[in-house]
């Protein structure tokens, strides 16, 4: 079957789909200025393959979190049937598709206007059974592993993500990464802490009518590199915004690999790390840094947390094939970032409380997790130290206050425990 991708209101291309909703050609571009960022058209093949790619990355994946049972729930048998029945729509970008003779507009369907029912999330994320036949959702086209469902309210949407397995530690790791970018003065989405079955994170929609997201990894090895001997991922990366005219803070990414650091992150992927396009007005710019669930050894046990462990995986600027280590990483921060210690101890402290009246973390492994933070933070600036990059004296940690921290966050744990033993009784 054909369907026409349209960019609004303007036609992009025709897709040669099967029923379930896979690409199998691409006979048509209509509009190639309109085609995502990024996407390589010199062959045919080429075409196919990058669209095909580009769309299975607008939907949820295979691999999410009981994400059958959603399914099940609306009565659809694959991820793609279900973004084919919501045409494709989005809150992170503005693309749509319709039959070829569809005369239908951009205003009369995408969420902006015309807002969406929330049984689509409902079902995926509370695996409830769809009540009514509203399937036009921009549930059907989020990414990621975690569960996740938008939600509407006072006029703005909001992302809901759940935590893995029954800890959920993801979700006060955004908070907590949240709150030290927040302190640092660093361009970044702002997460808090809800709470549905499970504790959940909230944060709001970066996007708009005029501002959709473009992933870096969409627009990653789409012009020429060097090979590694002679230039490093993060010199790519830098010559790969200023080739798309990208609008950048060299800060705010040399927080983000500072905060990623400390927090031991594990996941930033180049899908995690964003562009905000305005089309009309034709300007690119680094969206706020946003998903830093994956950190803090979240899925690890406690006999394999060490907390100065340098080589944990870490991403995306190592010259690796695959993945590289923070011992590599780590040696592309430049600068360290306006934290103040009293702001990090804050920051893990109100880490630490959440944990223990949001969730069923055992207390020993939160007050690890507490005092890892200013720990990592004191090891950052002794790695900084070895290479002559200054840090600023109101910045620097002290041994005395990594003590003090430490013997904050077990009383909080001993209070916690008592209070749990308590209630037992």
């Amino acid at each position: 079957m054909e369907k026409l991708l349209k960019y609004k209101d303007e036609n992009v291309c025709v897709f040669n789909m099967t029923p379930s909703g896979m690409i199998l050609s691409v006979p048509k571009v209509i509009t190639p200025e309109l085609l995502p960022i990024g996407v390589m058209a010199d062959t045919p093949d080429h075409l196919q393959g990058f669209m095909s790619d580009w769309w299975r990355s607008n939907m949820i994946p295979v691999e999410r979190d009981s994400i059958r049972l959603g399914l099940e729930c609306i009565g659809v048998r694959s991820e793609e049937e279900l973004k084919l029945l919501s045409h494709g729509l989005s809150l992170v970008n503005h693309y749509w598709l319709c039959d070829p003779e569809e005369q239908m507009k951009w205003t009369d369907i995408n969420f902006w206007d015309n807002g969406f029912s929330d049984e689509v999330g409902l079902a995926l994320f509370n695996h409830r059974p769809l009540r009514q036949g509203l399937l036009c959702s921009p549930d059907t086209s989020l990414n990621g592993q975690l569960k996740k469902k938008w939600i509407s309210k006072d006029g703005k949407f909001y992302l809901v993500k759940s935590g893995s397995s029954y800890l959920g530690q993801e979700v006060f790791n955004e908070k907590l990464a949240s709150d030290l970018y927040e302190a640092a003065g660093t361009l970044h989405v702002k997460y808090e802490i809800a709470r549905e079955k499970e504790p959940v994170s909230v944060c709001r929609c970066m996007t708009d009518r005029d501002h959709e997201l473009i992933p870096v990894s969409q627009i990653f090895n789409s012009i020429e590199r060097i090979p590694y001997q002679t230039e490093t991922e993060l010199h790519y990366f830098y010559r790969l915004l200023d080739h798309y005219e990208v609008k950048y803070s060299k800060k705010q990414i040399n927080d983000m690999l500072c905060i990623d650091y400390i927090m031991a992150g594990t996941d930033r992927h180049y899908s995690n790390i964003g562009i905000l396009a305005n089309r009309e007005r034709g300007t690119l710019e680094l969206a706020p840094i946003y998903d830093s669930g994956t950190s803090m050894w979240s899925g690890s046990r406690m006999t394999d947390m060490d907390i100065y462990d340098d080589t944990i995986m870490a991403r995306p600027f190592c010259n690796k094939n695959t993945f590289g280590t923070w011992k590599e990483q780590v040696n592309y921060i430049t600068e360290y970032p306006d934290l103040m210690p009293e702001e990090i101890i804050r920051a893990a402290l109100d880490y630490v409380k959440s944990m223990l009246k949001e969730s069923d973390i055992p207390a020993k492994r939160v007050a690890i997790l507490g005092s890892a933070v200013l720990k990592r933070a004191g090891r950052l600036q002794e790695h900084l130290a070895e290479r002559k990059i200054d840090v600023a004296q109101e910045n620097k940690i002290t041994k005395e206050q990594i003590s003090e921290l430490d013997a904050a966050v077990k009383r909080e744990a001993v209070l916690a425990q008592k209070l749990q033993q308590s209630m037992e009784i």
